[in-house]
């Protein structure tokens, strides 16, 4: 055999290699992405708080630092398409079914947010000092997805079974997961106010004396992230991890646009054709010429092909929320712009090879100068797979050990939303932001069994 057979035989090996990413004897390795100035661990423990926050976080989560830092995935969901498609393909019924106690909540603009409580407060009534978990789910998800059922299953089993014993809250999005549309609005990947009225009503109304962690998945680690970095020194979260968080919507739009054709013909249409799909069924709250609000052309939209996200966007979230237009509505709510913000430990989750977030999208400049940021990217994945042999969720790990390294860290006590009195129908808001304001509605007391496969709308991202 001569050396150029040779060559070309390991080229055509590597080529092949390279295009569908089948490596099954490689691992995928991770990249840290942190700041070169330290930060010390924001910890009331005067021992602790010596610590250095990055090297704190590398002696406590094996899974990003150190010799077993890798993900190592099943043989043929090797590629990002694979992993990402499996996550909307695969069948999860049978794994992490969770029945939730639902709270509906009346919003300081007459809408209404529907929270879901694992375990349930009947079942497992408020304790002081909990360690409760605020999770924010993707697009057009719930509390009903699979990535959110997996991490909830680990992160509330108790301590004796390998968990860490908290206490779970989802915030769902309106009209997500059967929650009602009651107003002309629905939701956008950079709105944090339905999670300060989250926040105010479970500090006031459900806890005493808790610590909080923020848990978010892709556009829910946008919201999370935005949220974390508006309320900068106020925020209550002891800690928060956004997962697969795209960052940086126009250029998370110019890479659905102008990536792939797997990327143009079928991820910008499923995306967009969820939105298209959540609008239909609540269409009732959508009447094209509502007297003193924009229009929107909900007929035509519900009867048009190929809506891609775009598309969508630019006829009803930038018109519904006040944006100039669906550029200027992604440039405006990426969590990029308030990375720099962040005042309290932040753990990112991605993947190099996710198909819908390119590499492009992550904040590397930011991050860098904000110590409290750090970012792990993972070689493989996808978009909210890391789906690694034995079948289980790589992604859970690094959440487990970040929220039990935080919480063994003891972190110095964070402050809460100060609230008003109620007023004379029940509502109660934050001082000085009458935007933000809650009122309990119905029984507390029916539950929401997730894992059933009975999804009304899109399911996986």
């Amino acid at each position: 055999m001569s050396a150029y057979t040779v060559l070309l035989a390991a080229v055509t090996v590597y080529a092949t290699y390279r295009a569908i990413n089948w490596a099954f004897f490689f691992t995928s390795s991770i990249k840290i992405i942190v700041s070169d100035w330290p930060v010390n661990l924001p910890s009331k423990d005067e021992k602790k708080s010596k610590y250095v926050l990055l090297e704190y976080v590398a002696s406590k989560v094996p899974s990003l630092f150190g010799p077993n830092a890798h993900f190592d995935p099943i043989p043929w969901l090797r590629g990002g398409h694979m992993q990402t498609m499996y996550c909307s393909i695969g069948d999860f019924t049978k794994v992490d079914k969770i029945e939730y106690q639902r709270q509906l909540l009346r919003l300081s603009d007459g809408g209404i947010a529907a929270l879901d409580f694992y375990p349930s407060l009947i079942d497992q009534p408020p304790v002081p000092g909990e360690k409760v978990v605020v999770v924010m789910h993707g697009l057009t998800g719930g509390s009903h997805e699979s990535y959110v059922r997996a991490a909830l299953t680990d992160l509330t089993k108790p301590k004796s079974e390998g968990g860490l014993g908290m206490r779970g809250v989802v915030m769902n999005f309106r009209g997500c997961a059967d929650s009602p549309i009651v107003t002309r609005r629905l939701y956008h990947a950079g709105d944090t106010g339905d999670l300060k009225a989250t926040m105010l009503y479970l500090t006031h109304k459900v806890f005493k004396d808790a610590q909080y962690f923020g848990v978010g998945f892709s556009l829910g680690g946008n919201a999370i992230t935005k949220y974390c970095g508006e309320e900068g020194d106020d925020c209550p979260f002891s800690a928060a991890v956004s997962v697969a968080n795209v960052w940086d919507f126009l250029r998370g739009n110019y890479h659905i646009e102008g990536g792939t054709l797997l990327n143009h013909y079928v991820y910008d249409g499923v995306l967009g054709g969820a939105l298209q799909s959540l609008l239909g069924l609540h269409k009732h709250a959508f009447p094209e010429n509502a007297p003193g609000l924009p229009y929107i052309p909900t007929e035509s939209l519900l009867k048009a092909k190929g809506v891609t996200l775009r598309y969508f966007d630019d006829r009803v979230t930038a018109p519904v929320f006040g944006f100039k237009s669906a550029l200027d509505y992604y440039t405006q709510i990426s969590s990029t712009r308030w990375v720099e913000r962040v005042k309290i430990p932040l753990l990112g989750l991605n993947a190099r090879n996710d198909p819908i977030v390119s590499e492009a999208n992550h904040p590397d400049v930011q991050i860098r100068s904000n110590p409290y940021v750090i970012l792990a990217t993972t070689g493989g994945g996808g978009h909210m797979g890391w789906f690694e042999r034995g079948w289980t969720r790589w992604y859970v790990r690094p959440v487990h050990q970040f929220l039990d390294a935080m919480i063994q860290a003891d972190i110095a006590t964070r402050p809460i939303p100060k609230a008003t009195a109620p007023d004379s129908k029940g509502m109660v808001f934050q001082e000085g932001k009458p935007e933000v304001g809650y009122l309990e509605i119905g029984p507390n007391d029916f539950t929401v069994v997730s894992g059933d496969g009975k999804s009304k709308l899109f399911s996986g991202w």
